[in-house]
C-alpha cells in the first residue's frame, strides 16, 4: 500500500457526516473558523513480514508532515487533514487518533483525548492511540510545507473495508490497483512459507506448528478480503474496461492462492496430528480461463489463454508425471455420448513444463448444439512417500467455466444468451444493474473481438442511461423477465454489429451511434444542412438500422428504415447502400470523452471520405418503407 493510494482510501471514505461523528460522538456539525487550518500526520504501510501480529494492529514509521489536498467541497470545506493511524475494520474506528493544529491564538489543548481544539473540544474514539501530551509552543503553528522528525504510528494491516470499497465513488481503480500489489506480494509471501514449512515438517515442534498455522490463517484471511473487494466493487461501481479486465483475471489469481494456502494447512494438519502417512497432498486447479465465452468450431483457442497448473503440499516428492488431459462435460443428456470422444478436441494433452503449468490451445470440431459445456482436466502422478515406496494417484481438476461452440453465426445470439444469463442469474431471480452493466460490457468487448485493456468503443454511461430507461423502467436491479424482452433487442442488435460486412468498423469508428432515441437524433440534427445523417438502431425493429437525415429543408427530419431488400449480405452492404442515395451526403461521427463522461458529434463529414474504403462493385436499389418511417424520394 503506497502513500498515494491510502491517501485517496481516506478521502474516499470521510464525509461531513461521518467526520462529525467520528470527531464529537454525535451528528452534530463541527464550525471550523475561516482563519483555522486544521492539520495532522499521516502514517503509510511499507512493512511486508510475514511474522503474526496481536490484535491487527503493526507499529509502523510515520514520515513528516505532507498535505493531502483536495478539491472535493464535501471534504472537510477543503481544510488539510492528514491521518495518522487508522482502523478500517469499524468506519468509527478509521482515525484512532487524529491531531489538529489550530493557526490562531484560541487554541486549547485537551490532555485527556490529546488534541487541540477551537471553541468546541474535538472527542477522539475511546480506542485511540494516546500520545505523550505535546509542548504546545512546539505546536503552536505548522503548515503543510513543515517536515518533522520520524514518528511511531500504528496502523492496521494492507486492508481495506467493505464498506469502504462500496461506498467510496471515485477510487475503484486504486483500490483494483492496491490489491494487484496486495496479490504480488502475498505470492512472494506464500513462496516463502511453502519453503519454511518444507524445512519445519522434517522435525515438527509446537512452535512452528503454531507459528505456520498464523501464517495460513493471514494469508488466507488476506485472500478472503481481496475476493470479498473485488466481488464489492463489481457489483457496486461501474468499472472501466481495463478495470474490468483486471479484476476478472485477478480473481483467478487470488482463487489460486486461495487454494494453494489451504493445501498447506491441510499438510500442516495431518502431519501435527500423525494423520494419513500415505496422503498425498496435490491439486490440479485451472490457473487461467477466458470462459466464460463463444467459440467456434474449428477455432483454436490462443496458446496463453487456458492454463492449468498442479499444486502440491511443501514436502511432495514427484517422481513422474504423465501428461494432463482435457475432456468435455456437459449435463445435457443429448451431448454426454459425443464429448467423450477425444477426437472432438485437438491438443486436448499437454505436459507440465518446469513450473507445474500446462498451456491448452484447444481446437473444437463439434458444436454443442447451443447447450453450455465445460471442461475437466486430470493427471496421473507418481509420488514417493516415507520409507523410499511409491504410489500412484490420478488427480482431477474442477469443471471450467461454461462455454458453448457453435457452428455458424446463427447460433451465436443464442449461445450468447445462455450464457450471460448463467453468468448473471446464477442463483438469483435479480441482478444489481452496477453488476449487470459491467457483465455486460465485458461480454461486449469480447463480441466486437475488441482489445480487452484497449478496446477502441465501448458502452458508456449514456448507452447505460439509454438501456436502463429503455428496458428496465429506470430500476436499480434487473429480473430474468426483464432480460428476456431485453435480449430480444439487444441480441440482434450485438450480433449485427458481430457479423454484418463493415458494421463492427463502422461501430467501432463512431459512424454508428448505435442506442439513440428519436428525441436524440432530432436534437443532434437540428439546424444542421440538408442531407446530414446519423446511423442507429431501429427501436422497433430489432437488429435492423433507422437512418435520421435532414430533408431539403433545414430541420426537416426524416427517418428511413434500412429493410433486408436494401442489403444483400457481402454482396450489398450498408455503405453501398448509403453510397447510392443522395439524400444521405454528410454523416455525424460520434465521439465519446471518457474524462469528462460527454459525447459529441464531429462536425459532419462526406459520406465518401468516411465510407469509400467499405464500397463493394456490387449494389441495387429498393425504395421499400415500413409504417412509422419515410420512403426515399429520388431528387
Amino acid at each position: 500500500v503506497y502513500k498515494r493510494q491510502y491517501q485517496r482510501r481516506v478521502r474516499g471514505f470521510l464525509n461531513p457526516v461521518d467526520t462529525n461523528r467520528m470527531l464529537t460522538g454525535s451528528d452534530q456539525e463541527i464550525n471550523f473558523e475561516d482563519n483555522e487550518q486544521y492539520e495532522a500526520n499521516y502514517s503509510y504501510l511499507e512493512d511486508d513480514s510475514l511474522l503474526p501480529q496481536n490484535d491487527n494492529w503493526d507499529p509502523y514509521v510515520l514520515y513528516g508532515d505532507e498535505a493531502l489536498e483536495t478539491d472535493d467541497p464535501t471534504f472537510l470545506d477543503g481544510s488539510h487533514l492528514h491521518v495518522m493511524t487508522g482502523h478500517p475494520y469499524n468506519h468509527k474506528d478509521v482515525l484512532a487518533h487524529v491531531e489538529y493544529q489550530v493557526s490562531n491564538d484560541q487554541q486549547e489543548y485537551d490532555s485527556e483525548y490529546g488534541v487541540y481544539y477551537s471553541h468546541r473540544p474535538q472527542v477522539m474514539h475511546p480506542r485511540a492511540y494516546q500520545h505523550p501530551q505535546p509542548d504546545v509552543k512546539q505546536h503552536s503553528r505548522l503548515t503543510s510545507t513543515h517536515v518533522s522528525q520520524p514518528s511511531v504510528a500504528y496502523k492496521t494491516p494492507h486492508s481495506i473495508t467493505e464498506k469502504q470499497a462500496s461506498q467510496t465513488e471515485d477510487t475503484p481503480s486504486s483500490i483494483i490497483e492496491q490489491i494487484e500489489k496486495g496479490t504480488f506480494l502475498n505470492l512472494e509471501k506464500l513462496n516463502k512459507v511453502i519453503r519454511a514449512q518444507a524445512q519445519a515438517l522434517q522435525s515438527l515442534t509446537s512452535e512452528w506448528y503454531n507459528t505456520l498455522t498464523e501464517h495460513h490463517r493471514i494469508l488466507k484471511t488476506q485472500i478472503d478480503q481481496y475476493l470479498n473487494f473485488l466481488r464489492v466493487i463489481h457489483s457496486e461501481h461501474l468499472l472501466t474496461p481495463q478495470d474490468l479486465n483486471k479484476v476478472f483475471y485477478l480473481y483467478q489469481d487470488l482463487l489460486l492462492q486461495l487454494k494453494q494456502v489451504e493445501l498447506l494447512h491441510l499438510e500442516l494438519t495431518n502431519s501435527a496430528k500423525n494423520g494419513d502417512p500415505n496422503a498425498v497432498f496435490a491439486e490440479l486447479v485451472i490457473a487461467k480461463q477466458p470462459f466464460p465465452e463463444v467459440i467456434g468450431k474449428g477455432k483454436q483457442l490462443p496458446e496463453e489463454a487456458l492454463i492449468v497448473k498442479l499444486l502440491t503440499g511443501s514436502m511432495v516428492n514427484i517422481v513422474h508425471c504423465g501428461p494432463v488431459v482435457a475432456q468435455l462435460i456437459s449435463d445435457y443428456p443429448g451431448l454426454q455420448g459425443s464429448l467423450k470422444d477425444k477426437q472432438n478436441i485437438q491438443n486436448c494433452e499437454q505436459y507440465l513444463d518446469t513450473e507445474r503449468t500446462a498451456k491448452f490451445p484447444l481446437l473444437f470440431s463439434l458444436g454443442t448444439r447451443k447447450q453450455p459445456v465445460s471442461l475437466k482436466f486430470t493427471v496421473q502422478i507418481k509420488v514417493q512417500i516415507e520409507l523410499g515406496s511409491v504410489i500412484t494417484c490420478t488427480i482431477e481438476s474442477q469443471p471450467s467455466q461454461p462455454f458453448v461452440v457453435i457452428t455458424n453465426e446463427c447460433q451465436w445470439e443464442r449461445s450468447e444468451e445462455v450464457l450471460l444469463k448463467k453468468e448473471m442469474f446464477s442463483g438469483t431471480m435479480d441482478v444489481p444493474w452496477v453488476q449487470f452493466c459491467n457483465i455486460l460490457q465485458r461480454h461486449l468487448i469480447r463480441a466486437t473481438r475488441q482489445n480487452p485493456n484497449h478496446p477502441k468503443r465501448f458502452l458508456n454511461v449514456f448507452d447505460y442511461l439509454y438501456l436502463n430507461k429503455q428496458f428496465f423502467k429506470s430500476k436499480l436491479s434487473v429480473h430474468l423477465r426483464e432480460f428476456d424482452f431485453f435480449w430480444a433487442w439487444y441480441g440482434k442488435s450485438l450480433q449485427v454489429i458481430r457479423y454484418q460486412r463493415h458494421i463492427n468498423a463502422l461501430w467501432q469508428s463512431g459512424l454508428l451511434y448505435g442506442f439513440m432515441t428519436r428525441d436524440d437524433v432530432n436534437s443532434a440534427l437540428k439546424d444542421m444542412d440538408p442531407g446530414t445523417f446519423v446511423i442507429r438502431f431501429s427501436e422497433r425493429y430489432p437488429g435492423q438500422f433507422g437512418i435520421a437525415y435532414v430533408g431539403s429543408v433545414v430541420n426537416q427530419i426524416k427517418h428511413y428504415l434500412v429493410g433486408p431488400n436494401d442489403t444483400a449480405g457481402a454482396k450489398k452492404t450498408l455503405p453501398d447502400f448509403l453510397s447510392e442515395h443522395s439524400q444521405f451526403e454528410k454523416i455525424l461521427q460520434l465521439n465519446f470523452d471518457p474524462v469528462t463522461n460527454k459525447i459529441f458529434f464531429n462536425k459532419p463529414y462526406p459520406k465518401e471520405k468516411c465510407l469509400s474504403q467499405f464500397y463493394s462493385p456490387h449494389s441495387q436499389e429498393n425504395l421499400t418503407s415500413k409504417p412509422g418511417y419515410d420512403p426515399l424520394e429520388k431528387k
